[in-house]
């Protein structure tokens, strides 16, 4: 399937496997509303209830990906192979993230985890290149990092009105020549008002 771009999946497909579509073009995936099994956002395939985040395409082209709020476990080669890839924010709840969940992303630089995380795959990065872990003190994420020999930067220990940690006003310096600036709002005519929705950029 080299020149496969675009796949729709019909509500009679029931299962899906890990390397089903490891196709280096294809940039989106739909899926029927009819399906009972999964669904998709924004070209990404979920399950149904978009808890699972079951593949992002490898020939998608954007840089950075914000992961959903509904998302609460990345599955075992989830963004295998993404090399357009710079970096990848995790929502509020994502809890798990699979084995081999991003092998082979060779140009990401930036991985922005959230305390909610309590299990990572020892395997989950494996074959991507050098790139940091940005999230909080004193978590299972930072102990990650730690453990597997990877970078980590503190970026934030702000707190929202309910008690949630979010990004905010962050700058990343990754290897002198990146950087990754995160605030909360929207931008609208190139200006920032402010709300809790995530905007990234690396340059």
């Amino acid at each position: 399937c080299d020149n496969l771009e675009s796949v729709v999946i019909p509500n009679s497909v029931a299962g899906i496997g890990d390397h089903s579509l490891d196709c280096k073009k294809l940039s989106n995936i739909e899926v029927s509303s009819n399906n009972e099994r999964y669904s998709s956002i924004d070209g990404v395939l979920f399950d149904k209830n978009a808890t699972k985040l079951i593949r992002y395409p490898v020939g998608k082209t954007d840089s950075a990906y914000v992961v959903p709020d509904t998302v609460k476990t990345v599955c075992a080669f989830a963004f295998d192979s993404c090399k357009s890839l710079t970096t990848v924010m995790f929502s509020n709840g994502v809890t798990n993230i699979g084995n081999y969940a991003f092998i082979r992303c060779e140009n990401l630089l930036c991985v922005f985890l959230l305390e909610t995380i309590i299990d990572i795959n020892e395997n989950a990065f494996d074959y991507s290149n050098s790139f940091v872990i940005c999230g909080c003190e004193d978590t299972y994420v930072e102990q990650y990092a730690k453990d597997n020999k990877i970078e980590f930067y503190i970026v934030f220990d702000s707190v929202d009105q309910n008690g949630n940690n979010f990004w905010e006003n962050v700058t990343v310096d990754i290897d002198g020549s990146y950087e990754a600036y995160v605030v909360m709002g929207t931008i609208t005519n190139n200006e920032i008002s402010e709300n809790n929705t995530p905007i990234f950029a690396i340059y």
